[in-house]
Order: C-alpha cells, then sequence, then structure tokens
C-alpha cells in the first residue's frame, strides 16, 4: 500500500473543493449584490420595507409592467386599471390596480390632503403680521 499516493489524491481533493467553495461564495455575493442593487430601483411602501428575493423578483416584474403601461396610457393616476381592463375578462380575476398605481393614488390624495389643510390654516392676509403690527399700521395713521 503507498500511502503516499492516497495523501496526495486526499490533498489534491481538498484544494479542488475549496476552489469550488470559493467560486460559489463568489457567485454568491455577486447575486445578493444583484438583489441589492435592483431592491433600491423598486419602489416600496414604506420605502424602507425589506423584501425576500422572491418579492423583489415578483415586484421588479410588476414594476415593469406598470412602466410599460405608464409609457403605452395616456397621462392618468392609474394607467394599469384602464389596460389592464381592456386586457383582461371577469374570469381572470386580475387587480385592477397595481401597487404602484395604488401608492401614488395614496400620495396623491395624502397631498391633496395636506394643501387642503394648510389652506384651511393659512392666515387671511397675505403676509402673516402679529396683532400687535396689525394694530400699529392701523392706528398709526390717525
Amino acid at each position: 500500500m503507498d500511502f503516499n499516493v492516497d495523501f496526495g489524491e486526499f490533498l489534491g481533493s481538498v484544494k479542488h473543493r475549496s476552489q469550488a467553495n470559493a467560486r460559489e461564495r463568489d457567485r454568491t455575493l455577486s447575486v445578493n449584490t444583484a438583489f441589492t442593487i435592483l431592491r433600491t430601483l423598486i419602489p416600496t411602501e414604506p420605502p424602507d420595507r425589506k423584501l425576500s428575493k422572491i418579492e423583489t423578483l415578483r415586484l421588479a416584474s410588476s414594476y415593469i409592467q406598470h412602466l410599460t403601461y405608464q409609457l403605452i396610457a395616456e397621462p392618468m393616476d392609474s394607467p394599469c386599471a384602464k389596460l389592464q381592463s381592456k386586457q383582461w375578462t371577469k374570469k381572470d380575476k386580475r387587480s385592477s390596480l397595481c401597487t404602484f398605481c395604488l401608492t401614488n393614488i395614496k400620495k396623491q390624495k395624502l397631498k391633496t390632503a395636506n394643501n387642503d389643510y394648510q389652506h384651511e390654516t393659512q392666515p387671511i392676509l397675505e403676509e402673516p403680521m402679529d396683532l400687535i403690527d396689525q394694530n400699529y399700521l392701523m392706528y398709526s395713521h390717525q
């Protein structure tokens, strides 16, 4: 029995396994980096939401479809709803509003509500003045 040959083969297989493991670590790092970059390109609600890999792929696909609809449709709040209603029948049970259109509508409603609130709480005068300044101006000319 030649122990040197067996030990040499063992060292060779360990070296190959070590190299294969290093390649797999590099591949995994590359895939994870790509997912991290993709996650930054997809709008989410809330913005800092952590997405799994499958959620990232599904949302990316949905977002690409949403952007395609926006390019095809005339300017509107929810182009996906209009275009999907033409493509899908009732039996398809597709949502008539995509996630991204829904988010845009929610943001628009919040913006409108904030504008309405600011409009209601603005003073009547164009430039805010306190009561002392108003009284001074009113009575200084008498």
